[in-house]
Parts: C-alpha cells; structure tokens; sequence
C-alpha cells in the first residue's frame, strides 16, 4: 500500500509543479505539499526522493529540496505512471457512490466485478481514494466509504460552514498576501479563463480552485481558518468533481474564476471589507 501510494503521490506532485509553472531552483516544501495532498510528511518525502533519483528534484544538504529543471507536461504524463488512464474508473466510483449506486461498505472484488477491470486497477484508485481521504480500508479487502457521503444536504452546510470562516480570515489583523503568490494565482486563474474549462481535467480545475482559496486562508496567518479549509476541502473534492462534469459546468466554472480575480483585485488593493464581502458571496450555496 505504501508503495502505491508513494507512486500517486510522485504524479500528484508533479502535477503541483507543473501548475504552479515553478522553475529550475525553486524551493519544495515539505510541510506545504504535505498540507495540499492532505498526507503526512513521510510520503512526501518518499515522493520527492523518487523524483530526485529521475533528475528532476535535487536534494541539497540543510536547505532541502529543489526543483533540478523544469517539468512539462508530458514529463507529468509520464510521471504519473499512466494513471489518467484510470480517471474514468475514479469518476465513476465517486459519482456511483454519491448517487447511492456503491454501499458505503464494498470489497475489493465486487468492484473488480461491477466495473469489469483488474483487481491492480481497481486497487490503484482505491489508494487514490485513500490518500485523498474519503474512505478507509477495512481488515481483509473491504473499504468504507465517509458517512459524509450520506447526508444529502452535505455540500450546501459545506458551504456555509466555509461562509463562516473564510470571510473573516481576509479581515485578520495579520493578513497579508504576498505579491509573488497573488501574481501566481492570478495567472493560473487567468490560465483556466483563456484555455476554457475543457482544457482541464476535474482534478486540475479542483487544484486551481482550492490553491486560490488556500493561499487566501494560508495568508490570513491564522492556523485554523487553512486548518478548516483543508479539511473542508477533502470532503469537497468529490462534489466538485461531479459538478465540474455537468452540463453546466463551463459557466459556473467561468464565474467562479472571474469571482476569485475580483477578490484579488480588492485584496491587491487593501481593500479588505470588500473582499471579505465579495468572498461571503462567492461562497453563497446556490448562487
């Protein structure tokens, strides 16, 4: 299980990089990957370990580690090990649980079975799924999938458990919001409206969305509003995956990024009331 899941994290990291468009000698955090993929330190660093014996991280003594050239994308292809190729399998298995297909306790077999695939397939995106947080494995071969998952009114009190907090971190004493990264997020949102929203996968529109979002709450200086974001995030994952294939989706997708570029402009300009009221409506459940 270690092993399939340092190999998922080796893809997931290089897709990190390759979004945040960072460049030869640009500095890996630890602690922050860690933080964004919702795992502890040790994998990371295993991941990382792995790209450095590929030549694209180099290990430094006491400074730790560092991008060694820069990733394009068919290195990421190639680095996730042809993982995209299950994406459809992880789609499936998310939108088949939210709408009640999957029980909340299901063996390893039974999926081999109900999608007609491998069990070596069917477990990789089980560790996926694992890593990412919205089920657990069972002694022997079984899995459960979160309670969360359960509660139909979930993702709306989702959101307005994030309407309670997210506002007000943008009205911390200490906010501040380094120029880099609001330059940063400005482009890659920037990025996703210039390309459209079919150029990207749900999980990159979901990393986009949440390193917005992130960055904002890691700038508040206030552990606990990134801490509630994070875990919020990890049960949003699978409603934003599912959204981002409606039919709708493009729209939505392209108000949603307009939204985040005029709450930057408002932050960019201190003006930190009205950012803070411009997120309590972005985050509004069913606007």
């Amino acid at each position: 299980m270690a092993e399939k899941i340092r190999v998922m994290l080796v893809g997931r990291i290089a897709e990190i990089i390759h979004h945040a468009e960072m460049r030869e000698g640009d500095r890996l955090f630890e602690a922050r990957l860690a933080t964004k993929l919702d795992v502890s330190r040790a994998p990371v660093r295993a991941a990382l370990d792995t790209l450095v014996e590929k030549g694209f991280v180099a290990h430094l003594p006491n400074k730790g580690y560092i991008l060694a050239r820069e990733l394009v994308a068919v290195d990421v292809d190639a680095l996730q090990g042809g993982e995209t190729d299950l994406e459809d399998l992880y789609m499936s298995i998310a939108n088949d649980r939210l709408n009640g297909v999957l029980p909340v306790v299901v063996r390893e077999q039974e999926l081999v079975r109900h999608y007609h695939l491998t069990l070596s397939e069917v477990r990789r995106v089980l560790s996926r799924i694992l890593a990412e947080g919205w089920a657990e494995r069972l002694p022997g071969y079984g899995w459960r999938f979160s309670d969360m998952l359960e509660v139909p009114e979930a993702y709306a009190q989702l959101m307005r458990f994030r309407q309670m907090f997210e506002p007000l971190g943008l009205l911390e004493p200490a906010f501040q919001l380094n120029a880099g990264v609001s330059a940063r997020l400005r482009r890659n949102q920037q990025k996703v409206l210039e390309l459209g929203s079919n150029a990207f996968s749900a999980p990159e529109l979901f990393l986009y969305g949440c390193e917005f979002h992130e960055a904002l709450a890691e700038a508040s200086r206030n552990l606990f509003v990134l801490d509630a974001l994070k875990r919020a995030n990890t049960m949003r994952r699978l409603y934003s995956y599912r959204s981002n294939a409606a039919a709708d989706a493009e729209d939505r997708i392209t108000r949603d990024i307009e939204g985040h570029l005029h709450i930057l402009d408002l932050v960019d300009q201190k003006k930190m009331r009205e950012a803070s009221r411009a997120m309590a409506e972005h985050l509004r459940p069913g606007r």
